[in-house]
């Protein structure tokens, strides 16, 4: 019987892969605004981050605002917890344009565990094939421009997978609280 080690074991290859397409996307940051960035930052960034909870907003009190044309404007119908979670994690590691990218590439990169899920039921003895796979899903040219844009719709691909691979599993439960936390976002 032979003695695997941690280093061999899928654990090993989960985390080499994980922090490999991390590497990758932090390596195509780009420096400074970019047009998509710009506009894109306007409701999600760096006004969310100055003031979501701030009460002196009047019409816009506890709602994701941004600045237009020297005025406020609202989004009274989006839901909350995308714009909570993204000024939590901006006030825990600053307010910087690097800062909200790297969440944006966390996520996207965590969105390659479901699926290699999903591709392990399809074929669940080829390991090497399925990561290869995953990898090459983590490197197509969709996941590399939204991997650092900060947009709070980099969640869908991570909730589409997991969806996805709890319904495949029959995970009812699962996949229910799933679609509420989504709903949310």
């Amino acid at each position: 019987m032979l003695n695997k080690s941690w280093f061999t074991s899928s654990n090993a290859l989960s985390l080499g892969v994980f922090l490999l397409v991390i590497a990758v996307y932090i390596v195509i940051i780009p420096s400074g605004y970019r047009y998509d960035s710009d506009v894109r930052i306007s409701p999600y960034g760096m006004a969310i981050i100055k003031g979501y909870l701030d009460y002196g907003l009047g019409p816009c009190q506890g709602m994701p605002h941004f600045l237009q044309d020297g005025t406020m404007q609202c989004y009274r119908n989006w839901p909350p917890l995308g714009f909570i979670t993204f000024t939590l994690w901006m006030k825990i590691f600053g307010y910087t344009l690097l800062s909200a990218r790297i969440f944006m590439v966390f996520i996207s990169a965590l969105s390659i565990f479901p699926v290699y899920g999903l591709l392990r039921q399809f074929q669940p003895k080829r390991k090497p094939l399925v990561w290869g796979l995953t990898l090459l899903y983590a490197l197509l040219p969709y996941s590399l421009l939204y991997s650092s844009l900060i947009y709070v719709d980099v969640f869908i691909p991570l909730f589409w997978a997991s969806a996805t691979l709890l319904y495949t599993k029959k995970k009812i439960r699962g996949l229910i609280a799933l679609c509420l936390v989504g709903f949310f976002i």
